[in-house]
């Protein structure tokens, strides 16, 4: 029988080219998993996968990173590619859990969270943004970052939240709500949905001594939760909210992803019309 909860955790990046992606997954993992000279060549789905310690307990983590956004005039390809990666994610595990005879050791490669890097430089979300999240909020559960918050001054940043927030209200966008009652704690909850989107600083080094965003005002730290929430979104990815986000694909969005599908086999003798 297939787990409920299962070892494997995924998160997947999606966001435009240059925004920080290969320098989240190195500081996420805190070693040089990916080369940043060849972050700029992606052009499929490149998968990552560590073993985490998380508080003492093993946990295997996967980054699914995507091919960057806006490499042409046309990011269409890219959607679909992405929408049909997490369908066929769930698609598999559906596979799975019909068989007569289920392998118990069947890996879930279901996506748990996607994590989306908006521009600083856009000062809210894009038309083809708002797109993309559109096809996908009801296949994951969305996290949005907005990336290389830095050069941005803190009115600058104020502003860019609030046009989110007002953007993914108006647009009807599904993210990720912390908030919700009965999945974590309250008041955490509540101050981490007060952060989204939440700010990114990302390095093109894991070490001090090459740091490339040096100012003469001050150095912006990866880990300063002054200065920017990785760290936060950090202990959310590889601990606070793991199971939580878990649960949320499993028990939500892919039991209605599975309705639908299945819905779509039954004979039409077999709606009930009241």
């Amino acid at each position: 029988m297939l787990r409920k909860k299962p070892q494997l955790f995924t998160t997947m990046l999606v966001g435009p080219a240059g925004c920080g992606k290969t320098s989240f997954i190195n500081s996420l993992f805190d070693q040089q998993l990916v080369e940043i000279s060849d972050s700029h060549k992606q052009e499929a789905f490149n998968v990552y996968v560590s073993d985490v310690d998380m508080e003492g307990l093993r946990r295997k983590i996967s980054i699914v990173d995507t091919p960057g956004l806006g490499a042409s005039m046309n990011d269409s390809y890219v959607h679909d590619s992405i929408v049909i990666y997490l369908r066929k994610q769930f698609c598999k595990f559906l596979t799975e859990e019909t068989k007569i005879n289920r392998n118990p050791n069947a890996e879930d490669t279901r996506v748990h969270a996607l994590i989306y890097f908006i521009p600083s430089r856009c000062g809210g979300l894009r038309l083809a943004d708002i797109k993309l999240l559109k096809k996908v909020d009801k296949l994951v559960n969305l996290i949005l970052v907005i990336a290389k918050a830095d050069s941005l001054t803190l009115n600058e940043l104020k502003t860019f939240k609030e046009n989110v927030k007002d953007q993914v209200r108006r647009h009807d966008i599904r993210i990720f709500n912390f908030d919700k009652e009965n999945l974590n704690d309250a008041d955490v909850g509540f101050e981490l949905q007060n952060k989204q989107p939440f700010t990114i600083i990302s390095f093109d080094s894991l070490k001090p001594e090459v740091n490339n965003r040096i100012y003469p005002w001050g150095t912006p730290g990866t880990m300063n939760v002054d200065h920017c929430d990785f760290k936060i979104l950090r202990e959310i990815i590889l601990s606070s909210y793991t199971d939580v986000l878990i649960e949320e694909t499993s028990e939500e969005l892919y039991e209605n992803y599975r309705t639908e599908v299945l819905s779509t086999l039954l004979p039409n003798d077999a709606v009930v019309y009241e």
